[in-house]
């Protein structure tokens, strides 16, 4: 379950056992935290990929929420599922809004400053609460006078209009307003 719209998002993970009837405790990575729950099929990480696996029950419990999962009957079943990640199929999830983009999508992409000169590529980003970031990966474009790269601090630069110009998925770059010194 890899290819295009098929690849699988992680969406959640499975945070422990709760009680003895097999249920687990879940943790969201979905922003707003519910909409863990809205999403169907899940998918669920095992040793060889993903398998399928439905929510028979869900509710919400301190941070997180509990759940009864399909073939999961007792405590010690529940408890070999910790860690695993929660999924879903890419093409499960919402399109964004115009000007919105998942994390997914802008992860990779080169930065370029409005001068032409390429800054990076987005190595991740940061929930900062007035904006997001992009830590840029500064060291593919890094090099001494022989050639090999030179390790440096990442950039960061805030995924916000007064800083980000243009943003082109499909062209792999996002142009910034942006003074690399």
């Amino acid at each position: 379950m890899n290819s295009g719209s098929d690849t699988v998002v992680v969406i959640g993970r499975v945070q422990g056992a709760y009680g003895v009837k097999g249920w687990v405790r879940l943790m969201s990575y979905t922003d707003p935290v519910e909409n863990l729950l809205a999403y169907s099929p899940w998918l669920l990480e095992c040793a060889h990929g993903w398998r399928a696996i439905e929510a028979i029950a869900t509710r919400p419990h301190k941070q997180g929420f509990v759940a009864e999962l399909s073939g999961v009957a007792d405590r010690s079943t529940a408890e070999q599922l910790q860690g695993r990640h929660i999924g879903v199929v890419a093409s499960a999830l919402p399109p964004p809004d115009e000007d919105e983009y998942y994390w997914r999508e802008l992860i990779g992409l080169e930065v370029v400053n409005c001068q032409g000169l390429v800054l990076g590529t987005v190595a991740g980003l940061l929930e900062t609460g007035a904006s997001d970031v992009l830590v840029v990966d500064r060291t593919a474009v890094s090099a001494s006078a022989d050639g090999a790269g030179v390790a440096t601090d990442d950039e960061l630069i805030p995924f916000a209009r007064q800083y980000v110009t243009a943003v082109d998925v499909a062209g792999g770059r996002i142009t910034v307003d942006w003074d690399p010194d």
